[in-house]
């Protein structure tokens, strides 16, 4: 059965990630589809639209 998936990491921005969380540091590293308070960045609607085209789903 062919597969086909889509995985983007991390759901939201990461803190502490430059620095594999080994200083507390509270800096935010903005690498998520969504923001620490839940607001989609840009990246989250170009996804959408990768597997929107690409996904072969509904």
């Amino acid at each position: 059965m062919p597969l086909l998936g889509f995985t983007w990491y991390s759901l939201t921005d990461q803190v502490d990630w430059d620095v594999a969380l080994g200083d507390e540091r509270g800096l935010v590293n903005p690498v998520g589809l969504y923001d620490l308070d839940r607001r989609p960045r840009l990246v989250a609607a170009a996804y959408r639209e990768i597997i929107r085209e690409f996904g072969g789903g509904r």
